[in-house]
């Protein structure tokens, strides 16, 4: 069984996890590498039907859970294995927290993995995991922020900080160049709605607003036109507008055809061609041959520099493969062998008088973890989540 080492500090939402095996699935474990590489699909089941999902591989054995809301939740875990890509879809979601493939089924509080996983080797199911369930009071999350600082740090976010560390360094931006940002769009949105305004009343609509001149942080520029929608459609009249109501609207000449609109753009060329002294048809080829002139080395050249660099890359893999070719896939079986002899070292489970030492980074060797893991180590002790 793939059990779950927890430790669990009062007053942090933050909780720190080990995976173990038992001895008896160590062996297990060899025969599902040969499907791909082996994973820990860890679940956090809220409540509210909301889930949080990660996808750790086996060998990095910790794992930090950060708890997004305050109540009883459910923490399940699953060995899983396969192509890293194929997956890896599992965490493919529509929005924080509404995945695309669901994993779970059963009651709230009680449910249990899918016996139809997506995108999973069958094989994974020969190992069982461990699951509990685990009570996060309210006190225990971080102090929201003041509102206003909510609002200036959040902005142009499409979702609210998770943690105090996500808050602070939005807070930093927001005041160290934010501020350049919204002075750019506040200039930007207004000269595009001015644009639209122009436009519009160029192509002949009516009963206009310009309110969003006016309010920049609200609303879409498409409120400039309260009683229709435009849209593209192909026939006797490309450029059409509606009323939202569904009534006739007025109907337009495509646009690019549009009198008014090719009057002007044929004046405007005239102009040009008078004062290089060149015939319409000349300048537009002129315009076409100096965009040509000047994108080609672009188009060709890219690529020719990736493909360059690909194939020397190629090659001196080659080359260094082919050379001592048998003695170096030795080598790489008995790195490989040492791997997994280590591997399985590290997952054996604990006795229960070493739980609390073997939940402790430094019991095991620095080189044998990522660094993002004495990195999660630092942040849960500086950083709670705020409760959603």
């Amino acid at each position: 069984m793939l059990r779950m080492l927890k430790d669990i500090q009062p007053g942090n939402p933050t909780i720190k996890l080990r995976f173990c095996l038992d001895p008896g699935d160590r062996e297990k474990l060899l025969t599902l590498q040969q499907y791909g590489s082996v994973f820990v699909l860890l679940v956090v089941a809220y409540q509210n039907d909301e889930e949080d999902r990660q996808l750790i591989p086996l060998e990095e054995i910790f794992t930090y859970v950060g708890f997004r809301f305050p109540g009883v939740h459910q923490v399940l875990a699953r060995l899983v294995c396969g192509d890293p890509k194929t997956v890896g879809s599992l965490l493919k979601a529509y929005s924080l927290g509404d995945y695309r493939y669901h994993v779970l089924e059963g009651d709230k509080g009680n449910q249990h993995f899918s016996d139809h996983l997506e995108c999973v080797n069958r094989n994974s199911y020969t190992i069982d995991a461990d699951e509990f369930s685990v009570d996060m009071p309210a006190e225990w999350f971080a102090k929201e922020p003041p509102q206003w600082l909510q609002k200036w740090a959040n902005l142009w976010h499409k979702y609210d900080p998770i943690d105090q560390c996500e808050f602070r360094r939005r807070v930093v931006t927001a005041f160290a160049y934010k501020w350049i940002g919204a002075i750019f769009y506040l200039i930007s949105r207004t000269a595009l709605v001015l644009v639209v305004l122009f436009v519009s009343i160029f192509l002949g609509a009516r009963r206009l607003q310009p309110r969003q001149l006016f309010h920049p942080w609200k609303g879409d520029i498409d409120e400039v036109w309260p009683e229709y929608r435009s849209q593209w459609k192909w026939g006797r009249h490309s450029w059409i507008f509606h009323y939202k109501d569904g009534r006739n609207g007025i109907r337009f000449w495509p646009i690019f055809v549009s009198p008014p609109v090719f009057a002007t753009l044929v004046t405007v060329l005239s102009l040009i061609s008078r004062h290089y002294k060149m015939g319409i048809v000349q300048l537009v080829t002129s315009i076409l041959s100096w965009s040509l002139h000047h994108w080609t080395w672009l188009i060709i050249g890219i690529p020719a520099a990736y493909a360059g660099v690909y194939f020397t890359i190629k090659g001196i893999n080659h080359y260094f493969a082919r050379k001592d070719k048998p003695s170096y896939q030795a080598r790489l079986e008995a790195q490989r062998l040492k791997r997994e002899k280590e591997m399985l070292k590290l997952l054996s489970c604990p006795t229960a008088t070493s739980s609390d030492v073997a939940l402790n980074l430094n019991t095991v060797p620095f080189r044998k973890l990522p660094l993002k893991l004495y990195y999660l180590d630092t942040k849960r002790r500086w950083c709670k989540t705020f409760a959603g």
